[in-house]
């Protein structure tokens, strides 16, 4: 709920986009790039 309160999207748009990350096993940024950059998606493909 943090991230989405963060993002500004629902949490129903974040279950969808869990269910989609997981389908694809999107990985997150790399090296040198800073969380606080991070899109929303890559954000939640971490706390999954």
């Amino acid at each position: 709920m943090e991230v989405a309160k963060q993002e500004g999207v629902s949490d129903v748009t974040l279950y969808v986009w869990r269910k989609q990350l997981g389908a694809k096993e999107m990985a997150v940024p790399g090296a040198g790039k800073v969380p606080d950059n991070w899109s929303a998606e890559a954000k939640l493909a971490v706390v999954r």
